[in-house]
């Protein structure tokens, strides 16, 4: 059993690309420390170290209290919550997972019941809880235990800062849309020392501010199937680019590749998109629409492109197929020797009355 971590590599080939770009006069104020499990990389484009400093301190205080606060395996709020849920218990929580909770049911409903981060307890038979645990693939039969009863954020009241479920097998994991959350706060705490000009990337999710020197920031997207970028685009300031992937928290057993992204009606890894990327203003919303474009169905990416109010999207299947909205293709650049023919994600308007 092979277990495949490739999102670090993309990391480095963004920072490249970030440095690379770097106007001569920029000065770059650098920060690197790991949280939510993965690599924090921000980079500051001038601005005095003063207030740079402070806003890194306040930082990475703000991403440990998250991290702290949002994950759901280890004691803390979330972990809490799961508990008093599995014993059909009301619960007091904090306002950052309230807000999650309540962001989390409306993306749920725009996506077509896609994005649906009240799986935990499949996350856990599947061995993604923790990276240090065994991959293995789950007896049917326990399944098949957990998805008969539908577990989902619909199952949730939330009255004030007080939290019930209907259904006890609702766990709750937000590793859908947290880092989006983290990107959105941390860019709000940069604008508030007077940082005009960087980037937050988040394990290869990122959000940008401003420029790069003179230039735009210049993004890589990952080639699902090898190595490296398969595309590059430039990020506006306020936009958050969020991809999701098979290749992400993944183990090989046989010939197939099994991926933490899992499908709340079968409770097995997604099958249909193997990469898809999302630019909005919102991390969090980039983070929700990515995630459930992973489990959707082909025939429901326009539907939650609608919904969803997405301008930029792109999505490859399992064939090495490349869909983009129209937006996205105008302003991506493909770095694949032979790509196929990219086919544009739009709403068929000979089906209207």
């Amino acid at each position: 059993m092979k277990i495949y971590l490739k999102k670090n590599i993309l990391i480095l080939f963004i920072a490249f690309l970030l440095n690379f770009n770097c106007h001569a006069s920029a000065q770059i104020i650098h920060d690197r420390f790991i949280n939510f499990g993965t690599e924090i990389d921000i980079k500051i484009s001038n601005s005095s170290a003063e207030d740079a400093n402070a806003a890194l301190k306040e930082i990475r205080s703000r991403f440990n209290e998250l991290n702290d606060n949002l994950n759901p395996w280890t004691p803390g709020n979330l972990y809490s919550l799961n508990k008093a849920i599995f014993h059909g218990e009301k619960a007091q929580t904090s306002a950052d997972i309230i807000y999650l909770i309540k962001e989390s049911q409306l993306y749920n409903e725009l996506s077509l019941g896609n994005f649906e981060p009240s799986l935990g307890k499949l996350t856990k038979l599947w061995g993604f809880d923790n990276a240090a645990n065994k991959k293995q693939i789950p007896d049917s039969k326990q399944l098949l235990t957990i998805t008969k009863t539908k577990p989902s954020v619909k199952n949730l009241t939330v009255i004030g800062y007080e939290v019930s479920s209907s259904n006890n097998l609702v766990q709750l994991d937000f590793g859908g849309i947290a880092k989006g959350l983290a990107v959105d706060i941390g860019i709000q705490i940069l604008q508030k020392h007077n940082i005009h000009n960087a980037t937050i990337n988040a394990g290869g999710d990122l959000k940008a501010i401003g420029m790069n020197g003179k230039k735009p920031w210049t993004i890589g997207i990952s080639n699902p199937f090898g190595e490296g970028a398969m595309a590059t685009t430039e990020a506006k300031s306020g936009e958050a680019i969020f991809t999701s992937g098979n290749y992400e928290r993944a183990f090989k057993k046989g010939n197939k590749i099994y991926h933490h992204i899992i499908d709340p009606d079968t409770g097995m890894p997604s099958a249909n998109a193997v990469s898809s990327t999302v630019i909005t203003k919102s991390g969090a919303k980039a983070d929700a629409a990515a995630t459930a474009l992973m489990v959707a169905k082909p025939s429901e990416w326009v539907a939650i492109i609608n919904n969803m109010q997405l301008k930029y999207v792109m999505l490859v299947d399992k064939n090495g197929q490349i869909f983009m909205t129209p937006e996205m293709k105008n302003r991506t650049v493909l770095n694949l020797e032979s790509a196929p023919a990219v086919i544009i994600l739009q709403e068929d308007k000979t089906q209207e009355k």
